[in-house]
């Protein structure tokens, strides 16, 4: 499922970077973070495994883009994830930090 996510997000940043060429604003490589370290490991390790098959085709798309160097997966730990408010029940304070990182709230 976050393989899923992964990728669309990544078919999201590929636009979204055009979009930026398109105006005069280049960028070499485009950064996405993912919150799943299995997922990171699965997309760039490239070796087959018989717990990868049911994965559909159209999801290695992922891995692709990643060995053309248009997109970095990076990982990004659960106390820097934004994210998380849209997701699941946060602390206050996680709440706050969120909201801050998003500009919506003073720091």
């Amino acid at each position: 499922m976050i393989n899923i996510a992964a990728s669309d997000a990544s078919k999201e940043a590929i636009w979204l970077k055009g979009l930026h060429e398109e105006i005069g604003r280049t960028q070499e490589k485009v950064n996405v973070l993912c919150n799943s370290q299995s997922v990171i490991h699965l997309v760039t390790n490239t070796a087959y495994h018989n717990k990868t098959k049911h994965i559909d085709v159209r999801y290695h798309f992922l891995r692709h883009v990643i060995d053309g160097g248009k997109v970095v997966l990076k990982k990004v730990h659960t106390w820097e994830n934004c994210a998380d408010i849209f997701m699941k029940p946060v602390t206050v304070e996680k709440l706050r930090w969120c909201l801050a990182s998003l500009g919506l709230q003073k720091r």
